[in-house]
């Protein structure tokens, strides 16, 4: 439901990228910050499984992430000729905004994502 909500109020509809999207079944949950980082700097665990930093893909989506560091993933995400999600859209994009991907900004994009889904369903 969150992916149609955020497709709903995209701003940027006109980006090739928004353009190729589309929502599908995912069943797969992806950990933003890596469950096994490879540089071996773990987060700690209530960070780690938060809402904040998951997202749903497909299988394949998630597999081609692995465990690379957060900005490496960035790349990979904006060099796709389409989203894989427009949740992991918003995290990197608070990503790029505060140049880092800790617990501060997994617990901001966790209250944004919960705000939306609230206002949506008529909750303040």
């Amino acid at each position: 439901k969150l992916e149609y909500i955020l497709w709903k109020q995209e701003l940027d509809r006109d980006l090739e990228q928004f353009k190729r999207y589309r929502i599908t079944a995912k069943n797969s949950v992806e950990h933003v910050y890596p469950q096994h980082e490879e540089h071996k700097q773990p987060l700690d665990r209530d960070f780690l499984d938060a809402f904040g930093n998951l997202v749903l893909l497909s299988p394949g989506e998630n597999s081609s992430y692995s465990n690379q560091a957060v900005k490496k993933k960035l790349v990979d995400f904006e060099a796709k000729p389409q989203y894989d999600s427009l949740k992991l859209k918003a995290m990197f994009k608070l990503l790029k905004e505060h140049d880092d991907w800790q617990g501060k900004q997994i617990k901001q994009h966790q209250g944004e994502m919960i705000r939306i889904l609230a206002r949506h369903y008529g909750e303040s």
